[in-house]
């Protein structure tokens, strides 16, 4: 009898540790899971800002370049106006 209690506790034991060992590993790994997605959402959230501050460069570029086509329509309409005054000075 004290042989089968004494296999018994040992196979018993045998059990535990194996479980508590897939334990461990799916701790490990669940640390793991969450420090990559804790660099993932940091590497996001700096994606994010900027990818913003490009949309804010590239907006502001496009509006000099509209500034720059405004101000060559007003050359050539002042060009115009002084060839027309010219002509008719002559």
């Amino acid at each position: 009898r004290k042989e089968t209690v004494a296999q018994v506790s040992a196979l018993a034991d045998a059990m535990t540790d194996s479980v508590n060992h897939g334990v461990v590993e799916v701790f490990e790994n669940q640390k793991q899971v969450e420090s990559s997605a804790r660099a993932l959402n940091e590497t996001a959230t700096a994606f994010r800002e900027r990818s913003s501050e490009w949309a804010t460069s590239l907006e502001a570029f496009d509006k000099e370049l509209r500034d720059i086509g405004d101000f060559e329509n007003w050359v050539k309409a002042m060009e115009h106006d002084l060839a027309t005054l010219a002509a008719a000075l002559e």
